[in-house]
């Protein structure tokens, strides 16, 4: 992958996220992506005996996406008035 393509499927991500574009193949092609270059970063660390530092359990961690999902939820079902929001 280009500098490019993955600028491009960034940006293309970034803009799912956002709410601009519901192209659901645009997440799971960055994911595979992401995945693909923590993959490549573990082996490099393994063959450079280079210690990695301790994770985090990525299911406990919401991503952005879950936030913005979870934000969407709660203004489509939510009635407040401005009133009752203050």
């Amino acid at each position: 992958m280009s500098a490019e393509d993955e600028l491009s499927l960034m940006n293309k991500y970034n803009k799912y996220l956002i709410g601009l574009s519901e192209d659901s193949d645009t997440y799971n092609s960055y994911l595979e992506y992401v995945n693909l270059v923590s993959e490549i970063q573990s082996k490099v660390k393994a063959d450079f005996n280079i210690e990695s530092q301790s994770e985090v359990n990525a299911e406990l961690v919401p991503s952005l996406r879950d936030i913005a999902n979870l934000t969407k939820i709660l203004i489509k079902t939510a009635s407040l008035s401005d009133q009752e929001a203050l």
